[in-house]
């Protein structure tokens, strides 16, 4: 009998640690699948379809518009627009601009925004290419002036501007990438664009898929990170990758910094995610798969080598993963439409160069479509519908039937009528937001009580005056309801910037304001940041005793409640135990005669109240639990609504404190019925 039941534990042990096994695999192969996907409600992310009102595809493509003729580029344009495509990525090349220093030739350029302009096509530009005067790497202050002169030029034609191409391979920085150095380029263009055109976006610079981890060339997220470190963060908007399958097709959900695949976008948006800054979208500025027919002309591929079926399968497929698990992508610039025309600035004979190769064209040197280019095209004349991420409420994709108020802000229901939005959408998840706003130098966003005081909506222009006598026009960009009366009545947001002009305070702010997670460590992180820095810091609870005063009543106040009720649960049940005791006298004397010693009369009682307690916990707890379902989260209750937490309920610490009152009360009712006397009772 002893060896069958060490059998037995030995069998138990090997199932449990098969079953252990078996989890941790079916973990890790959730991870592997999931990684790079967005959990819960999709977050609004910059620079991606939908996010700024419109709906605009995402389908981009390379093409090099700038080394074209006046013929040439009608052709070009007329192609991407048969594509599909609703945007072009070209280079601006400061070697072509100004050959010469000091004279700068636009015709080429000019000709070529013009002509994208006019087929309503989007832009992105690339500046790049340092002159042969300037060297490499290029000189920081003067390339700024070349942009700066972009900006200025084209302010009304271009939103997005890219800085520089493969700014983390050697061949593109002089021998060396120097991400110090690039993030010194990357503030000053930054600075003078943002001058000469307020609403310019910065791209960084396109960076190349790479295993190497330093001095020559670094990998994608090495070089972000040094980036980061180098205090680039405020100087772009959008992050560029180059995420080429290679070898494998788009399904490869390889993501490791040693493998080249489609996948490597997300080590890039892993990235932006680490340093807080997931609102920032990802671009896939070059991607595609090279396919070498062997009439090509050019270099062999370094880049692997698929067969054009596969190129147009893969090509299509990277698309719609990217659409349905990927909402913080944005633009997915296909390469490319053909390489630069041989003779042309820029054009690299004996370099290999991605750009550069016939085998990732979509146009073939007799100008005839290769198969990739139909199936992109099928793939662009689709239905338009939502996609995973996050939407602006007056999104054209979005049907608004019955009495509603849209806007950049938001979407506002009426107060009669039914009322209902449609929203046609594949992913994984979609997000519709009620609202937004920037908060920019020329804007201020105002309380809704005091807007609808004053008579003020979104877009008025409104005065501000400072108690310096300061005074500034403003454009109304938002309005907000926080459901605090003295807020939403006596309070105006405005940027730093502007606070300072007000107050004269040109390099100083008067006050920071720092939200702690856990409201009761105010006191002790004031005091370590007073002591670290010799500033007089104030904790909440210095200037609101009066609150904490009635917080604490109100903690005491339920703490009270709590007591009073588990001690009638501890009088419930005695009371009912006692009464099960009389009531039970014969059938415990019987037992008693029998020969049940008093322990197990105890024990019998004893349990049967911890069952009590247990089942009335649970059905306590999950009673109380669905009661509170119907009140909102705090995060999600309307202004003057009454939120709370279901999640916050310590569910488990009330059903433990029921049955251990429900113990402690049938111990009484136990010692009584163990007292019986066997033949007293059965007598009667």
């Amino acid at each position: 009998m002893a060896r069958n039941a060490g059998y037995i534990l030995w069998v138990g042990l090997a199932l449990l640690v098969v079953a252990a096994l078996g989890a941790g695999a079916w973990a890790a192969e959730a991870r592997f699948l999931q990684r790079g996907l967005v959990a819960g409600f999709p977050e609004h992310v910059a620079d991606t379809p939908g996010a700024d009102g419109a709906f605009v595809s995402r389908l981009c493509v390379n093409a090099p518009l700038d080394a074209y003729d006046a013929e040439q580029l009608t052709w070009a344009l007329g192609r991407i627009e048969d594509l599909g495509a609703a945007w072009v990525r070209v280079h601006i090349r400061w070697a072509d601009v100004e050959a010469v220093e000091g004279v700068r030739s636009w015709d080429a350029v000019d000709r070529m925004v013009a002509g994208v302009v006019a087929r309503g096509l989007g832009m992105v530009v690339v500046l790049d290419s340092a002159p042969e005067w300037d060297g490499a790497p290029p000189d920081p202050a003067a390339f700024a002036d070349f942009a700066g002169d972009v900006a200025a030029r084209y302010a009304d034609a271009i939103t997005y501007y890219q800085i520089w191409h493969n700014p983390n391979l050697g061949d593109s920085w002089g021998g060396a990438a120097n991400p110090f150095g690039y993030a010194d380029l990357l503030a000053r263009a930054a600075q003078t664009i943002r001058g000469a055109d307020p609403g310019a976006r910065i791209v960084l610079g396109s960076l190349a898929p790479t295993v190497e981890r330093g001095e020559r060339n670094y990998a994608e997220d090495v070089f972000l990170e040094m980036l980061y470190a180098a205090g680039a963060a405020p100087y772009f908007d959008v992050v560029a990758a180059q995420p080429y399958g290679f070898e494998t097709g788009p399904e490869d959900r390889r993501v490791d910094p040693a493998v080249l695949n489609f996948s490597r976008a997300i080590l890039v948006r892993e990235s932006l995610v680490a340093h807080g800054e997931g609102h920032k979208a990802v671009w896939a500025t070059n991607f595609g798969w090279n396919s070498m027919r062997a009439d090509l002309p050019g270099l062999a591929s370094i880049w692997g080598e698929v067969d054009e079926t596969a190129q147009a399968q893969f090509t299509v497929g990277a698309l719609e993963r990217a659409e349905q698990e990927w909402p913080w992508m944005g633009l997915m610039c296909v390469n490319g439409l053909q390489p630069r025309p041989e003779g042309a600035s820029g054009a690299r004979a004996s370099v290999p160069d991605a750009r550069e190769s016939w085998g990732f064209a979509m146009i073939d040197p007799e100008g005839e479509p290769r198969p990739v280019y139909g199936a992109v095209q099928s793939w662009a004349r689709r239905p338009a519908a939502a996609t995973t991420g996050a939407y602006r409420a007056d999104t054209d994709l979005a049907v608004f039937e019955g009495s509603w108020s849209l806007g950049p802000q938001g979407a506002d229901i009426g107060e009669f009528g039914d009322h209902r939005v449609t929203l046609a959408f594949e992913g994984t998840g979609v997000a519709l937001v009620a609202g937004e706003t920037l908060l920019t130098n020329s804007t201020v966003i105002l309380g809704r009580t005091l807007a609808e005081d004053m008579g003020i909506s979104v877009g008025q222009v409104v005065r501000l005056r400072s108690e310096r006598e300061v005074e500034r026009p403003l454009v109304v960009g938002g309005i907000f309801e926080l459901g605090v009366e003295g807020l939403d009545a006596r309070s105006a947001f405005v940027s730093l910037a502007t606070a300072r002009t007000l107050f004269e305070l040109p390099q100083g702010i008067s006050r920071i304001e720092i939200k702690l997670a856990d409201l009761n460590r105010a006191e002790a992180v004031a005091a370590r940041i007073a002591a670290d820095t010799g500033l007089k810091t104030t904790p909440w609870t210095e200037g609101n005793a009066q609150l904490l005063d009635g917080l604490s009543a109100q903690a005491n106040s339920g703490n009270l409640i709590k007591a009073f009720a588990l001690i009638t649960i501890v009088i419930g049940v005695a009371s009912a135990l006692l009464l099960s005791t009389y009531r039970r006298r014969s059938e415990i004397g019987i037992m008693r005669a029998m020969g049940a010693s008093r322990g197990f009369v105890v024990g019998v009682f004893v349990l049967q109240g911890a069952l009590i307690g247990i089942v009335g916990g649970l059905v306590g707890a999950g009673t109380g639990y669905l009661a509170l379902l119907p009140f909102p989260l705090p995060e999600l209750a309307p202004p003057g609504g009454l939120p709370i937490d279901v999640r916050q309920g310590s569910y488990g610490l009330a059903i433990a404190l029921t049955a251990i009152g429900a113990v402690l009360a049938a111990i009484l009712p136990a010692r009584s019925a163990a007292r019986v006397d066997p033949v007293t009772v059965i007598g009667q």
